[in-house]
């Protein structure tokens, strides 16, 4: 039996048991980050020393019965733009390459409190900036399926780690669709919950109004249980709301009779044609169990991504401003005074991606641009908002493709840009609109690339949207088909 083929679930029913012990699921995990990281660079830094002596620790609780969770024991990986106190905290830039927090954020002091151990912290697009995970500093994650294609970003590093069954899950970060986007790439689930509902207190800020934490798992099953640990409360991050029954309470609920809305701009000419019918195959199994579907259309649509990335570089243009090599992060070793130190610290701490990015949130923001970008911005995000509640009103969930395409081939962001932002047209709505949203597998191309359905529910429902997710894999196995490898 490969311990690492188990959901995270099953592996703690097995630890109650007295079966396996925590030790042996952590050491199984290293090597398999042995075996397999070299080929899908998912990992930036390992912990094996701190994860076995936690490991052992752990032992201890199970052998005595007296375990602090579900998931005490258990190995999980963290996107390396979560802090993690005495670990370094690059988001896979040149900037941060050697920072090493002081401190915690929120959803990492939960992890530990809950007993589980850090296996290490993936790669990333850098800051968070890319739809590939080939902007790092870092060099690109290459996908499970095919070491050619993307693993998605911006979390990518903790998809392909998952996929590869190197962890049975793994925390990521969704701004525009930086969870749902690589997990659907990489044949996962990934869920960003209602904004607010987990805290972003030391989650390096992109964009702060539509940044999230998620979650990446072998399932919706190991998902909900994650999201509900994570999700504790927090004193320290003033958007934090959290959620009154948690995540896992509606798992096994039926949706039978329950209404499933579909956008009909996105099956338009812009999404591939195995894509779209790996996504219709998904409809067709919500029908099956008892779901009434209905198309609507949605005009404003058309205007999200525009107005994601003008609203979510401002707030990278203000955010990215600290790094100015004066307190910490990457300084330039050649300057001649302070305001030369800070242009050649940004200059070349951040990548091209991300200087990009800065350069057009500033353009957004400044007074001659800000009524005529920003603001209107700002108008259609409240008007997309206000749709969205309309919508609810009628339906339970809205369900829509992940991506318009399957995995692509690395290096598509130096030939195609526009592509890739557009890669992001399904999921950005969710963020601005801040809503909870998952994505699960639903297919795979002819070409063996899984594909991804998106379910999107109404704020602070997110255990009800997870009921769809949670009987679509009830019925189906794309979930649980893994990279030839990872056997």
């Amino acid at each position: 039996m490969d311990i690492l083929n188990l959901s995270a679930l099953e592996m703690s029913a097995l630890i109650d048991k007295k079966e396996i012990l925590p030790s042996e699921i952590v050491c199984e995990t290293f090597k398999k980050i042995d075996t397999f990281d070299k080929k899908y660079n998912a990992f930036i830094t390992t912990l094996y020393d701190s994860a076995i002596d936690e490991a052992k620790k752990a032992d201890a609780r199970a052998i005595s019965g007296k375990r602090l969770s579900v998931f005490d024991g258990i190995p999980v990986a963290i996107k390396d733009n979560i802090c993690t106190k005495g670990v370094k905290t690059t988001c896979g830039s040149k900037m941060l390459e050697n920072y090493i927090a002081p401190y915690d954020a929120t959803a990492i002091t939960h992890l530990k409190n809950a007993g589980m151990i850090m296996a290490g912290k993936t790669n990333m697009d850098e800051f968070g900036m890319g739809s590939c995970s080939d902007t790092s500093y870092f060099g690109a994650v290459h996908n499970p399926f095919d070491i050619i294609k993307s693993a998605g970003g911006s979390s990518g590093g903790s998809a392909a780690a998952v996929a590869s069954r190197m962890v049975p899950f793994a925390l990521g970060s969704d701004t525009g669709g930086s969870v749902r986007q690589p997990a659907a790439m990489c044949g996962v689930s990934g869920i960003k919950s209602t904004y607010g509902a987990v805290s972003r207190y030391g989650l390096v800020a992109y964009s702060s109004s539509f940044d999230q934490i998620g979650v990446i798992s072998n399932n919706i099953a190991d998902g909900a249980e994650l999201m509900n640990i994570i999700s504790g409360n927090d004193t320290l991050d003033s958007t934090y709301v959290g959620l009154k029954d948690g995540f896992t309470h509606l798992l096994s609920s039926s949706v039978k009779d329950k209404v499933i809305g579909i956008p009909k701009e996105y099956l338009d000419g812009n999404i591939d044609g195995e894509v779209n019918e790996a996504f219709l195959n998904a409809v067709n199994v919500m029908k099956q169990l008892g779901c009434r579907v209905e198309y609507f259309s949605l005009d404003i649509l058309k205007y999200v991504v525009p107005c994601y990335y003008i609203i979510s570089n401002a707030e990278a243009s203000t955010n990215l401003s600290r790094f100015d090599g004066v307190k910490y992060g990457y300084r330039a070793p050649d300057f001649s005074d302070i305001n030369d130190m800070i242009k050649k610290s940004r200059s070349s701490g951040f990548g091209a991606e991300v200087k990009k990015r800065i350069m057009l949130g500033t353009f957004a923001i400044t007074s001659e641009n800000y009524e005529r970008y920003y603001k209107k911005a700002m108008e259609i995000r409240a008007n997309l908002s206000s749709s969205f509640d309309r919508l609810f009103e009628r339906y339970d969930a809205i369900m829509c493709p992940t991506s318009p395409t399957a995995a692509r081939p690395l290096g598509i962001r130096e030939t195609d840009n526009t592509r890739m932002y557009l890669s992001d047209i399904y999921t950005v709505s969710a963020n601005i609109a801040g809503l909870p949203a998952l994505s699960v597998p639903c297919g795979f191309t002819d070409e063996g690339l899984p594909v991804g359905v998106q379910f999107m529910g109404r704020r602070f429902c997110d255990a009800k949207m997870l009921s769809f997710a949670t009987e679509y894999q009830r019925v189906t196995d794309w979930h649980k088909r893994l990279p030839k490898e990872a056997f």
